[in-house]
């Protein structure tokens, strides 16, 4: 992901942080989340697009050829931006002397660059650290941090009811980081405002439609060259949220049948009604 330093932005919010904060990670106090049954719904849904597999993948960790280094984890952090370098961080932090401790000092070396020299060694580290609690728990709290906590406050910021549109821009926000770039997440979203307006004004359900036809526009004209082929791959990541919403499941009521690249899986969102009633979902316009 985009995230050594992030500017993300919409009409109303500023939120900023830098890989000098990687290792302190205080709970995030957020007005309006997904209830917890749907963030770990959102999850597995995510991890279906990002690694096909409806479990979490902590020990994934490859080489993509995308110019971002190596990807890594269940929100796919890479070496280039900084955001692998965060998790690695805080997991030293709890357990000194781990298995990737040694590559510190290179995954810094190599921050900002494709290079994956002199890590050679960090896929097969990164494998055995995922089998230790304390490694997971520390890329939970990354991934909280610098993804779903900005997509949850851009939420809030632009009054998003639904859970099917609190998803979309914590998916977005994974793929296309929070950065301050063309194809962040804060670019997708003004793009949607200059031609919808805001939520409230254009209803949630044609607003949310707008904001995945500017996703996807991005994915298929990505102005990062590196990211543009493998982008072009995973639009039907997109094309599942748009069924979604076509089918009026701004609820995501499940279980969910998904199919973003051929292959089906079916994901359970099961949701006690305590929560639900938090997660108000306003009718597709």
């Amino acid at each position: 992901m985009r995230l050594t330093t992030f500017v993300f932005a919409t009409d109303l919010l500023w939120i900023t942080t830098t890989v000098a904060q990687a290792a302190v990670m205080e709970p995030v106090a957020l007005k309006d989340t997904l209830p917890a049954a749907l963030k770990s719904c959102a999850e597995r849904m995510i991890s279906v697009f990002e690694n096909e597999s409806t479990s979490l993948k902590y020990n994934y960790v490859e080489d993509l050829n995308d110019g971002r280094g190596f990807t890594a984890g269940r929100a796919g952090f890479v070496t280039r931006d900084g955001d692998l370098l965060q998790v690695v961080e805080l997991y030293n932090r709890v357990r000194p002397r781990n298995a990737l401790s040694g590559f510190l000092p290179m995954l810094r070396t190599v921050l900002g660059t494709a290079s994956t020299q002199g890590l050679e060694g960090l896929p097969a580290a990164w494998r055995k650290a995922a089998a230790d609690p304390l490694f997971r728990q520390a890329q939970d709290q990354v991934n909280d941090r610098l993804y779903y906590a900005p997509a949850m406050q851009a939420a809030d910021d632009l009054h998003l009811q639904s859970p099917l549109a609190k998803f979309a821009l914590y998916d977005a926000s994974i793929q296309h980081g929070t950065g301050n770039d063309l194809d962040s997440l804060g670019a997708i979203i003004r793009a949607t405002i200059a031609v919808r307006g805001r939520p409230d004004k254009a209803g949630e359900g044609k607003w949310l439609a707008a904001f995945l036809q500017a996703r996807k526009k991005v994915l298929l004209n990505a102005t990062d060259p590196q990211t543009r082929a493998a982008w072009k791959e995973s639009v039907g990541r997109v094309n599942e949220q748009l069924r979604l919403l076509r089918e009026g499941n701004l609820q995501l009521s499940g279980p969910l049948t998904l199919k973003p690249y051929g292959r089906k899986f079916v994901v359970s969102c099961a949701t006690p009604h305590h929560e639900l009633a938090a997660a108000s979902a306003t009718a597709v316009e």
